[in-house]
Protein backbone atom coordinates (compact mmCIF):
# COMPACT_ATOMS: atom_id res chain seq x y z
CA UNK A 1 0.00 0.00 0.00
CA UNK A 2 1.19 3.49 -1.28
CA UNK A 3 0.69 6.69 -2.98
CA UNK A 4 2.76 9.12 -5.05
CA UNK A 5 1.65 12.80 -5.74
CA UNK A 6 0.38 14.05 -8.36
CA UNK A 7 1.84 14.66 -12.08
CA UNK A 8 1.33 16.99 -14.61
CA UNK A 9 0.47 15.69 -18.21
CA UNK A 10 -0.67 17.01 -21.69
CA UNK A 11 -4.10 15.34 -22.70
CA UNK A 12 -3.48 12.73 -24.41
CA UNK A 13 -3.92 8.64 -24.48
CA UNK A 14 -1.79 7.17 -21.98
CA UNK A 15 -0.90 3.57 -21.06
CA UNK A 16 -0.94 3.00 -16.94
CA UNK A 17 0.51 0.23 -14.98
CA UNK A 18 0.50 0.45 -11.16
CA UNK A 19 2.94 -1.91 -9.16
CA UNK A 20 3.64 -2.72 -5.67
CA UNK A 21 6.85 -1.24 -4.17
CA UNK A 22 9.78 -2.92 -5.27
CA UNK A 23 8.11 -5.11 -7.70
CA UNK A 24 10.07 -6.02 -10.66
CA UNK A 25 6.40 -6.43 -12.63
CA UNK A 26 3.46 -4.16 -12.63
CA UNK A 27 0.09 -5.59 -10.53
CA UNK A 28 -2.01 -3.63 -13.51
CA UNK A 29 -1.29 -2.35 -16.71
CA UNK A 30 -4.65 -0.79 -18.91
CA UNK A 31 -3.63 0.83 -22.17
CA UNK A 32 -5.52 3.66 -23.95
CA UNK A 33 -6.46 5.80 -21.48
CA UNK A 34 -7.89 9.00 -22.68
CA UNK A 35 -7.01 11.87 -20.02
CA UNK A 36 -8.95 15.33 -20.94
CA UNK A 37 -7.77 18.83 -20.59
CA UNK A 38 -8.02 20.61 -17.57
CA UNK A 39 -8.88 17.30 -15.21
CA UNK A 40 -7.27 15.54 -12.28
CA UNK A 41 -7.31 11.93 -12.13
CA UNK A 42 -6.81 9.25 -9.45
CA UNK A 43 -5.77 5.99 -10.09
CA UNK A 44 -5.49 2.95 -8.37
CA UNK A 45 -5.02 -0.66 -8.32
CA UNK A 46 -7.77 -3.29 -6.43
CA UNK A 47 -8.21 -6.81 -5.66
CA UNK A 48 -6.28 -9.72 -4.57
CA UNK A 49 -2.29 -9.68 -6.20
CA UNK A 50 -2.15 -13.21 -5.84
CA UNK A 51 -5.37 -13.90 -8.13
CA UNK A 52 -4.21 -14.67 -11.75
CA UNK A 53 -7.52 -15.35 -13.60
CA UNK A 54 -9.70 -12.50 -15.31
CA UNK A 55 -12.64 -13.42 -14.39
CA UNK A 56 -12.55 -13.80 -10.52
CA UNK A 57 -14.46 -11.10 -8.15
CA UNK A 58 -11.37 -10.25 -6.83
CA UNK A 59 -9.31 -10.09 -9.57
CA UNK A 60 -6.58 -7.21 -10.10
CA UNK A 61 -8.20 -3.81 -11.61
CA UNK A 62 -6.79 -0.74 -12.22
CA UNK A 63 -10.48 2.25 -10.83
CA UNK A 64 -9.91 5.77 -12.12
CA UNK A 65 -11.99 8.49 -10.80
CA UNK A 66 -12.07 11.88 -12.62
CA UNK A 67 -11.95 14.13 -9.25
CA UNK A 68 -12.67 17.31 -11.47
Amino acid sequence: KGTTGFVALPPGVYNLSIAPPGAATPAVRVTNIPLGPGRVYTSLAVGDYTVTTTTAANRRQLVTYVNR
